[in-house]
């Protein structure tokens, strides 16, 4: 029996919906400076960009629902999941006022979702990561790769980033894409290219 472990920025969605956000309403050339990001803590990162947006709950769940796409192939798999009692998860260093919305729209919120927390207040939207406090986001997310396969079953990880290296070190089965499927071949470990869900389908659907 599989176990299907997935980032969602630019995994579940098409592109990373966080920067996209932190573009439109708070600073265009986040993205020119990501590489300043990759040195900085993902948490005081995302917490130091967000408290920036002034925006209301309704401009920014409106923005969200009309940017976030999702990859392709991911209803197929996440139906073939839940009609086969496969487990399915998210864990993410994103914040759940835009993951959630987005899953909703879906049709997905049935499924385990572990991110951070945001608060929209008159300073900005406040971000909680107590579900982090005192693991990083890497080994939080291995974590949950080794909880499955602890329970016997084969593990697929999809991810896209550097923080998903660790967990594709530990999953059985690895989808990647970004700089995920750059860091892999450059290390010699073994995963497919995530274009779409469709190869994890045929995987679980088997």
């Amino acid at each position: 029996m599989y176990a299907l472990v997935s980032d969602f920025d630019g995994t579940v969605t098409t592109f990373d919906m966080a920067h996209s956000i932190i573009e439109h309403f708070v600073e265009p050339s986040v993205i020119k400076k990501l590489a300043t990001a990759e040195h900085e803590d993902g948490k005081v990162w995302m917490s130091r960009h967000m408290k920036k947006i002034k925006a209301s709950k309704e401009e920014f769940e409106s923005y969200v629902l009309k940017m976030a796409k999702p990859r392709g192939g991911l209803l197929e798999t996440a139906k073939k999941a839940f009609e086969n009692n496969i487990p399915l998860e998210i864990v993410s260093g994103g914040v759940d006022i835009y993951i959630k919305p987005f899953l909703a729209k879906m049709g997905l919120s049935g499924f385990p979702l572990y991110c951070a927390n945001g608060k929209f207040t008159s300073g900005g939207i406040k971000l909680d990561f107590t579900l982090f406090a005192g693991i990083k986001l890497a080994d939080f997310k291995a974590m949950r790769v080794r909880h499955y396969k602890a329970l016997g079953y084969k593990t697929i990880y999809c991810g896209d980033g550097n923080s998903d290296y660790k967990a594709a070190l530990e999953a059985d089965i690895v989808f990647a894409a970004g700089n995920l499927l750059s860091k892999c071949r450059r290390k010699k470990i073994k995963a497919n290219e995530l274009v779409n869900f469709k190869d994890v389908f045929q995987i679980i659907g088997v």
